[in-house]
């Protein structure tokens, strides 16, 4: 009843047109509140999403190939996102996996995040919408804008300190800070210690700490 009564909002997952348009009239017929996860088909329905005020979390690097055996568009698009937000649907973006990994994408996948946000501008999403739809745009359709996604008076003090621009790919996150205090320094963590920015090129190489490297004795 919370639901029909505007109260709550349903956070559904759906990919294809179909699964999308079945969303659309459940909005439609009984005006719900409704957040798509997932939305691989999104650019197709896109402007019916936002006439229902439809809301979508998506994941830029998700690829579903075209079935050439219908005549309609289909399968997935790197502008998927760029044209959701240009159509009004509110957007955030997320990883597929939130665990973290030492490998993937650029050597080491640790910036799942900025990497999907990043992907979402390759496909024509601007910078600024890319960078609010991993920020307060996500903060918003989670409802919890009131405490996160933005550096304001009386919010929670959670954020990263990073060491240039947010979507490149060779950005490393220099600190966290949670409640306002500094929870990660990358100076003080042996991990990526040997990761150094580009500029510092005349450092010496730190100790190799691998255990397993090729050609070791010890």
């Amino acid at each position: 009843m919370k639901l029909l009564r505007g109260e709550l909002t349903a956070v559904a997952s759906a990919d294809t047109v179909h699964q999308l348009q079945d969303l659309i009239g459940l909005a439609e017929t009984f005006n719900l509140r409704i957040v798509v996860r997932g939305a691989t088909e999104g650019w197709i329905v896109a402007p019916e999403m936002a006439r229902v005020g439809m809301r979508a979390i998506v994941t830029p690097r998700t690829r579903v190939d075209r079935d050439e055996l219908t005549n309609r568009p289909n399968g997935s698009s790197i502008e998927n996102a760029r044209i959701l937000h240009e159509r009004g649907v509110p957007l955030a973006i997320i990883p597929s996996n939130p665990s973290i990994s030492l490998g993937g994408l650029a050597g080491r996948d640790l910036w799942h995040l900025a990497m999907e946000a990043a992907f979402a501008v390759r496909g024509g999403l601007s910078n600024d919408a890319a960078v609010r739809a991993i920020t307060i745009d996500a903060a918003r359709i989670l409802g919890i804008d009131h405490r996160v996604g933005s550096i304001e008076v009386g919010k929670d003090a959670d954020f990263a300190i990073v060491d240039g621009d947010l979507l490149h790919y060779m950005t490393l996150v220099r600190w966290t800070v949670v409640n306002g205090r500094i929870a990660y320094d990358k100076e003080k963590e042996a991990l990526l210690d040997h990761i150094r920015p580009g500029g510092n090129r005349d450092a010496p190489p730190p100790p190799d700490y691998w255990p397993r490297r090729l050609g070791r004795t010890d």
